[in-house]
Parts: C-alpha cells; sequence; structure tokens
C-alpha cells in the first residue's frame, strides 16, 4: 500500500500533520489524512495479508522551513497511531512531487519485486497520477503487468465503503465547495500539460 504524501498542517502541539479537507497547500485544498484513515481500513480488512506500507514524500514544497520533517516522516507517525505496526512501514523520502514520488515507486518496486501495489490518493488527485503514468513508459507497463498489480485507490471510495456514515457529508461537501472545485481545476490543467509535453516535472 502506498500512500502518497502531500499537504501538512501546525498541530495543537506546533508539530506537523496531514491536512484535513478544510486545509490545503501551495495548491489549494488537500485533505491528505484521508490517505492515512483509509489505508488503515484497507489494513485492518485484510488482516492475513503479508502487507508492506509505504510512507512516500521528502520535504517538497516545505524544504525551505527549518526542522521541517518529511511528509513520510509524518505518515509514518501517524499509520504508527492507528496501530500499524512500524516494521510495516517503508519511508520514501527523495521525492519532492507527486511524480517524483512515482519514480521512486517504480525502483522500489523493482528493487524490492513488490507485488499488488495499491496506490492511495485523494480522488481530485488520481486523474494526474495516471497522465504521469502513462507518460513513463516502465509505469505505464507496470500498471498493465498482472505479476504487479499496480492500481490507483482513491482514499474517498475506500471510506465511503467502510465507514459511509462518518464520512458521507464530509466528503460531500468538500467536493462541493469553491475550494475543491479550483482544486480540480488545477488538476485538470496539469493533466493537460503532461498530455501535450509541456509539464514542468521538476
Amino acid at each position: 500500500i502506498v500512500i502518497l504524501g502531500g499537504a501538512l498542517a501546525k498541530d495543537r502541539f506546533n508539530g506537523w500533520r496531514t491536512t484535513n479537507f478544510d486545509e490545503g497547500d501551495n495548491f489549494g485544498l488537500s485533505g491528505d489524512r484521508l490517505r492515512i484513515v483509509a489505508a488503515n481500513l484497507l489494513i485492518k480488512d485484510r488482516p492475513d495479508e503479508n502487507f508492506l506500507v509505504v510512507a512516500s514524500g521528502g520535504k517538497g514544497q516545505y524544504k525551505d522551513i527549518p526542522g521541517m520533517p518529511d511528509l513520510s516522516a509524518v505518515i509514518k507517525k501517524e499509520l504508527i497511531e492507528f496501530g500499524v505496526p512500524a516494521n510495516k512501514i517503508i519511508e520514501e523520502n527523495k521525492s519532492n512531487n507527486t511524480y517524483q514520488q512515482l519514480v521512486e515507486l517504480k525502483k522500489m518496486i523493482k528493487e524490492r519485486k513488490l507485488r499488488k501495489v495499491t496506490i492511495i490518493s485523494n480522488k481530485y488527485h488520481l486523474p494526474r497520477i495516471r497522465a504521469f503514468i502513462g507518460h513513463d513508459a516502465e509505469l505505464k507497463q507496470m500498471s498493465h503487468q498482472a505479476n504487479i498489480g499496480l492500481e490507483l485507490a482513491a482514499a474517498e471510495d475506500i471510506l465511503l465503503r467502510f465507514e459511509p456514515s462518518v464520512w458521507k457529508k464530509m466528503i460531500a461537501e468538500a467536493y462541493a465547495s469553491r475550494a475543491m472545485k479550483e482544486r480540480i481545476t488545477l488538476e485538470k490543467q496539469g493533466v493537460a500539460q503532461i498530455k501535450k509535453g509541456v509539464y514542468q516535472f521538476n
């Protein structure tokens, strides 16, 4: 299970945590916390499966903030708080954006011979991830290889499957908001740029 890191926010102890739907980053509304909760629900639903969780992301857009932790470290901390064993979590902290996260994942799949890989992110983010995979020949091939099984999963869909009474209203309100519509517009622009070959990957 691969959790792509995105945005962080300060917690009440002046530390860092993943964002809720009323928070975001330089690109707008985010809701990264849903990815952590969704991954935990998937793990609990498959108690007999041997699994690894990849917490992905370096400092990214926060690289100039002194003392800033890696996104991967924050994701790992929150997974452990949910009860996920620390020895089941791998940190990937070399990447600083979504495309770099996918490139590092590609290396990890080959080096560790990973199988049945599920990438979890927010629903609004998945079209751009698909576009990145389509742009990269190796990732595209991996997505069609049955022995690897590279698939994308929307955190929102997982939450609605397992805990609809908790999440249905919150998700609906978030996706009806102006902030989310602006975020989706930006994501669509990114997809169009990737397809046109003019996307700034670094």
